[in-house]
């Protein structure tokens, strides 16, 4: 997954200014595929790391061009906080893939806050109840983006050798358990 163009906000601790942010090219996005042959491509469209501060506006004309005009994948990074309304357009429009990181992190903040007015906080009560309402918004989550249920329609192009890999490394780490014995 790669990501062309330049979204605003704060991600890793770095702030992009909003006039400093720029919207995917669809020619761009055409040749930077073709040159890298990425699996999937996160796309700017007005979309904004971390909060929206104001009614968030996406280019879904832009979208529809970047759409036709490449045959991987798109992603939209910054989906945090977007309206439902504009997440059923994206897909739609052909978007696969959303990054709502902001609003899980801010799940499980929220519980730590409110846990910690308490006099003496259960540390492993507190953690479930974080862990708790992060699961709660990613159900939330794939419910709205249509993604119950689907996981078994992708199939990686890698997963044979992963399979293959991955067996053959337990049965080494088996191998060297047994020779122990």
């Amino acid at each position: 997954e790669a990501e062309i163009g330049r979204i605003s906000g704060t991600e890793d601790g770095l702030t992009i200014e909003e006039k400093a942010a720029k919207m995917t090219d669809p020619l761009e996005a055409v040749e930077f595929i073709k040159e890298t042959n990425v699996d999937f491509l996160a796309v700017t469209i007005g979309n904004v790391h971390g909060k929206y501060f104001s009614e968030p506006k996406l280019d879904f004309p832009r979208l529809a061009k970047i759409r036709a005009s490449v045959p991987v994948p798109l992603v939209l990074h910054g989906a945090s906080g977007l309206p439902e309304s504009m997440i059923n357009q994206s897909i739609k429009l052909g978007v696969s893939k959303f990054n709502v990181n902001t609003e899980v992190r801010e799940a499980y903040m929220d519980v730590l806050k409110t846990s910690s007015s308490l006099s003496d906080p259960d540390l492993l009560e507190v953690m479930e109840k974080a862990i708790d309402a992060m699961r709660s918004v990613i159900s939330d989550k794939l419910q709205l983006f249509g993604s119950v249920g689907k996981a078994y329609l992708h199939q990686s192009p890698y997963a044979d050798q992963l399979t293959a890999k991955s067996t053959s490394d337990k049965q080494a780490e088996t191998n060297q358990v047994l020779m122990k014995f």
